[in-house]
């Protein structure tokens, strides 16, 4: 006759494989590098100053074009509280994606909401990527 402990062997081992483990290991991951765009009109191609620029799954992270049209943000980090081992690992919390669409708003401009891409210049070893620039169209007066 088959022992319980014997008998339970085998499917606890199963489940030990299967399901996942979290292991506390507080850490971070560059989820955004740091960013800079101008903001330009889209008839004149005068900078654009004082346009309100924010991440559109991100709303809180926002700015403000300076004199000139450009913006910038800092990376983006996630932080992490540890792992989940397993068949699914992953990091813990859930990873939070960022990604560059922006809602960009001025009093005098229509309202801009879009993916701005990576300007083809711009190289993923500068410490601040730039983005195309973005051309907002004036409002009818």
């Amino acid at each position: 006759m088959v022992s319980t402990r014997r008998r339970l062997a085998i499917p606890l081992t199963v489940l030990a494989v299967i399901l996942p483990a979290c292991v506390l290991w507080p850490h971070t991951t560059e989820d955004l590098p740091a960013i800079q765009g101008q903001i330009v009109d889209a008839v004149t191609l005068q900078p654009v100053s004082g346009a309100r620029i924010s991440f559109h799954d991100h709303p809180k992270t926002n700015t403000v074009s300076d004199a000139s049209g450009w913006f910038h943000f800092h990376e983006q980090d996630n932080f992490y509280l540890g792992y989940t081992i397993g068949m699914c690992s992953s990091d813990w919390p859930e990873r939070d994606y960022w990604d560059t669409e922006f809602d960009i708003t001025h009093a005098d401009y229509e309202p801009f909401c879009g993916y701005v891409e990576m300007d083809p210049s711009s190289s993923a070893e500068e410490p601040e990527r730039t983005l195309r620039q973005v051309h907002l169209v004036p409002k009818r007066r």
